[in-house]
């Protein structure tokens, strides 16, 4: 449990004590413009300036979760804490919001006045409650495209954000939103070319960036795997483990009941082999690494290296744009049907030549 104190400091002052590069960085992610080796003052004030002038930015950086935590410390004189609540001080601190001093008998977090003022009934009008509501939403529907794709163009993502989506939101904003909240995300981030020209996003378990752009390239004429909203949802709230995927279930619960991995060790295993089957690795490697749990029996093993060898074939995969194996293979043959019928002529009488 932490005190909660009213403070008469001033919020430049307490944003002084980020760090010079974490500011400019927060600046890059909100678009703000500003040259190299000014004084931190300089970066620290441009900062301000715009979270004055530009409130519902904030709405775009902070999580859901993190303002409702501001408004409860903006309402009570003790909140509780935990780590989780601890990383959201850190960060609403780099906006001089709020700060806190911890010491082994006390903690306490002080209220930043001028910033309670400015913010407090904007985040609690019905307007914005609605407008965080949506943006986790969005969050969700993000997060449930890259447990399929791993790594696409922004501005690809955005296309296909559209399809699935009731707000009609235009790219720049989708960008901004992307840049803003990204920070928060575990399950990845935003990564430009070399020339910075183009924007991407990556999902934190792609193994070979590098490696899958290749193979991006090689299968550019494959359309990314068209994927209906209750898709992508339930997927995200599985954190990336769909259980209606063939095999997955009868896995789970070899794993859980007749090996010796408890319940923690056997989700890891199936979260290690769903993450290497998306990622490319050989099959003959994947089940490789399942032959070396322990299982009670030699049938139940059997059965386990089965139950996989039907998962691997639904799993999405990165460099296949979101399809499963299967459906690669399936895709690729009615393919090449095509392409031999077009290379016959139909000539009347039914004859082809």
């Amino acid at each position: 449990m932490a005190k909660v104190e009213m403070s008469e400091w001033n919020a430049v002052s307490i944003m002084s004590a980020t760090p010079v590069e974490t500011v400019k960085s927060i600046l890059g992610r909100v678009h703000i413009e500003f040259e190299e080796g000014l004084p931190k003052e300089s970066y620290l004030i441009a900062l301000y300036d715009d979270m004055c002038e530009y409130p519902l930015k904030m709405l775009t950086i902070f999580p859901e979760e993190m303002i409702h935590f501001l408004l409860e410390v903006w309402e009570n004189d003790e909140v509780d804490m935990d780590n989780v609540r601890w990383n959201y001080m850190e960060y609403i601190r780099l906006f001089g919001i709020l700060t806190y001093h911890r010491a082994a008998d006390e903690e306490t977090i002080y209220i930043i006045r001028e910033m309670k003022e400015r913010f407090y009934f904007l985040f609690k009008s019905k307007k914005s409650q609605a407008l965080m509501e949506r943006h986790t939403q969005w969050e969700r529907i993000i997060c449930g495209f890259m447990y399929y794709y791993g790594f696409i163009d922004i501005k690809v993502l955005h296309e296909m954000f559209l399809r699935v989506s009731s707000s009609l939101v235009g790219y720049e904003e989708f960008q901004d939103f992307l840049m803003g909240r990204c920070s928060f995300w575990a399950f990845g981030s935003v990564m430009k070319d070399i020339y910075g020209r183009k924007a991407y996003f990556q999902y934190h378990t792609v193994k070979n960036t590098e490696l899958l752009v290749l193979y991006l390239q090689q299968h550019k004429d494959i359309p990314y795997k068209k994927l209906k909203l209750d898709d992508l949802l339930y997927l995200s709230e599985g954190t990336g483990l769909d259980n209606r995927w063939p095999g997955i279930q009868d896995l789970a619960l070899l794993l859980y009941k007749e090996s010796s991995l408890d319940y923690y060790q056997g989700t890891v295993m199936i979260r290690t082999l769903v993450d290497m089957t998306q990622n490319g690795r050989e099959y003959e490697f994947i089940s490789g690494e399942l032959g070396k749990v322990q299982f009670h029996t030699k049938e139940a093993g059997e059965k386990a290296q089965k139950a996989f060898q039907t998962l691997y074939e639904h799993i999405p995969v990165f460099e296949y744009k979101g399809h499963s194996r299967k459906e690669f293979r399936e895709m690729f043959h009615e393919r090449e049907i095509k392409k031999r019928q077009k290379a016959f002529t139909i000539l009347e009488g039914g004859k082809r030549v």
